[in-house]
């Protein structure tokens, strides 16, 4: 019985053990997915799809956003055309940001015409995110495509 009980308690701890790793490993790793599902929540709430994430295009917008941190200022990608050509583009656009979170910059995003344009565009359904955290700052970049 003794046993047991010890056999049940160490499980209980080995799965909340498991349940927390994740949560705080991931925190600095997934930025990525958490700003996708925090801009595709937006999408969805607007009664509009979700978006894809592009993979390779999210090597260079997190390149974009190294950039952007290793010079202190924010910039646009140069010919954003010449990143999307290959998927066949009609339709792209790009967002970029800094801020204390993630949800700072999303927020800043949603009260910017232009920023909530392209996050709401019902055109894009594909994107790349690339964020690096530098200097307690994190440094967005977004690019859109349909």
């Amino acid at each position: 019985m003794r046993f047991r009980r010890l056999l049940i308690l160490g499980s209980v701890v080995a799965l909340l053990a498991s349940a927390w790793a994740p949560a705080q490993a991931g925190s600095r790793s997934n930025y990525r997915a958490r700003l996708l599902r925090m801009i595709n929540d937006r999408r969805v709430h607007h009664d509009i799809r979700r978006l894809d994430i592009n993979l390779k295009l999210s090597r260079y917008a997190k390149r974009h956003s190294a950039e952007m941190a290793d010079r202190r200022r924010l910039f646009h990608t140069n010919d954003l055309y010449s990143r999307v050509r290959a998927y066949r583009a009609t339709a792209w656009g790009e967002n970029v940001g800094v801020g204390g979170t993630l949800h700072r910059v999303v927020r800043a995003f949603m009260k910017s015409d232009a920023h909530r344009y392209n996050v709401l565009n019902r055109r894009f359904a594909k994107t790349g995110i690339g964020v690096v955290k530098r200097g307690g700052r994190v440094w967005i970049t977004q690019i859109f495509y349909g």
